[in-house]
């Protein structure tokens, strides 16, 4: 597909998905757990609340996350049967996970100076949108 076919949002580079939002969310999620245990209704309040997922974004892409980074030996659950309502998971942050989250912010932070450069170079180019 040339630019010229590209839906709007594609040919402004404001493409709408969850590719964007997948960079930050495993370490979102481990960060948060590493704060306080949660069920994974809970994760998806705190992530949207944080700004590290839109509110559109579809809850089961949390809920895949959180079985493959159980799987992956990062964070680990069990299951909460205290009380009279449903019996619902509780996920813990493992060892695991806070050595891959360290990974992950380095990334990150490689991301952030990247990041500053292309928008430094829009700034350039662009001196009355760059500081929209």
């Amino acid at each position: 597909m040339d630019r010229g076919d590209a839906p709007e949002e594609v040919a402004r580079g404001q493409r709408r998905g969850w590719g964007q939002q997948a960079l930050f969310l495993r370490p979102g999620i481990l960060l948060l757990l590493r704060q306080d245990p949660a069920h994974g209704y809970t994760l998806i309040e705190d992530l949207r609340r944080e700004g590290i997922i839109d509110k559109e974004l579809d809850p089961a892409v949390v809920y895949r996350h959180l079985r493959e980074m159980e799987d992956e030996g990062l964070l680990y659950s069990e299951w909460q049967t205290e009380g009279s309502g449903v019996p619902r998971r509780v996920y813990r942050l493992a060892p695991a996970g806070e050595e891959f989250v360290r990974g992950c912010i380095a990334n990150l932070q490689r991301t952030r100076r990247r990041l500053l450069r292309v928008l430094h170079l829009y700034r350039q180019q662009f001196p009355r949108e760059g500081h929209k």
